[in-house]
């Protein structure tokens, strides 16, 4: 049978052979290109008398008839090349003088229209102006040098205008009355709350509790907040707990914590368990928002890198860490950013 050019038969491995290139398939769909009509072999499996256009050029030998190839063969990007038997070729004219004076002539402004602008790299020979040139006046090494220059400028600008907003956030949000910041501490880094704590934007503690979590603190949450199973034990359950922190946030829209993510899961999760209505409540994160303050970029996941919080790893201390840091970002607005958006406006 005749498909795309390939005269093909089956043998009795249920394998497809073509009868014009000899090449053979497992599969009718693997038959994607076109037959020349010759033989096909992989790279550097060619027989020894046949030989590409290039080879024969380098021995001074053209082919008889370029379109008598007697195979191809495939490279390792898929492009086919003709082959032709060395026996069969012929003597290639030689260059005359006038040529050789024209080529020599030639080659210095070739090499002028292709000396890169920005290092002065001249191509050694024509192969190099395909390899080492990406277009007359750039070579490769500097259009990568560019590119990654034009990207970091990018990046810098990103980061002066990320620091700019978190700055602005964090100025804005102390004019407000209607936010508070909230911190907790767990009995793991997957577990309930043992601890809670509101603070307002002046630094008045709006609550504080611990919180009896009805199961054991882990070893590991322990060593870094200090609060023990019998401390615990004394305290109320999150039920008792949960009505008072409710009227404590009544008139706060927002809250604002370090790793909100974190802290609000955890509430959510804990009041699961005792079937409490969750916090309404919108949630914003001081510490992305100091991530970009700090402007400290991480290529690897593409993103700022998170600086830990220099708290006391109790839910007051916390609060009020955070708190320094959004009053931080704030004064730094009103000293760099506040003018000129005075300015713009």
């Amino acid at each position: 049978m005749d498909v795309r050019g390939h005269h093909l038969e089956e043998d009795q491995g249920k394998r497809l052979r073509c009868t014009h290139c000899l090449r053979e398939w497992s599969m009718l769909r693997r038959s994607r290109r076109w037959c020349p009509g010759v033989p096909w072999y992989v790279l550097g499996g060619a027989p020894r008398h046949l030989y590409t256009l290039s080879q024969l050029k380098r021995k001074g030998l053209k082919p008889r008839d370029r379109r008598e190839r007697v195979g191809c063969v495939v490279t390792e990007y898929d492009d086919v090349v003709s082959l032709y038997d060395i026996g069969q070729a012929l003597p290639r004219r030689g260059e005359t003088e006038r040529q050789r004076e024209a080529r020599l002539a030639a080659w210095p402004r070739i090499q002028a229209k292709y000396k890169c602008e920005h290092c002065g790299h001249v191509p050694g020979s024509l192969s190099a102006i395909r390899y080492e040139m990406v277009k007359a006046g750039l070579c490769i090494e500097c259009k990568d040098r560019l590119e990654w220059l034009n990207e970091q400028a990018a990046l810098d600008a990103q980061i002066a205008e990320d620091r700019r907003r978190v700055c602005s956030w964090a100025y804005q949000l102390l004019q407000r009355a209607d936010w508070a910041m909230i911190d907790t501490e767990t009995t793991s880094l997957a577990g309930v709350v043992c601890e809670i704590a509101v603070v307002a934007g002046d630094g008045m503690i709006l609550f504080h509790s611990l919180v009896n979590p009805e199961r054991p603190v882990s070893e590991e949450a322990r060593d870094i907040h200090g609060i023990s199973d019998e401390e615990l034990a004394a305290a109320p359950p999150l039920p008792e707990v949960w009505p008072q922190l409710q009227e404590a946030l009544r008139e706060r829209a927002t809250l604002v914590a370090y790793n909100a993510d974190f802290d609000r899961a955890r509430l959510a999760q804990s009041a699961r368990r005792y079937h409490l209505q969750d916090l309404t409540q919108e949630w914003e994160c001081a510490m992305e928002a100091y991530a970009a303050f700090c402007g400290t970029w991480s290529d690897y996941h593409g993103d700022y890198t998170w600086i830990p919080l220099a708290g006391s790893h109790r839910a007051v201390g916390d609060a009020l860490a955070a708190l320094e840091r959004v009053r931080t970002m704030a004064a730094v607005y009103e000293r760099e950013y506040a003018m000129s958006s005075a300015e713009d406006e």
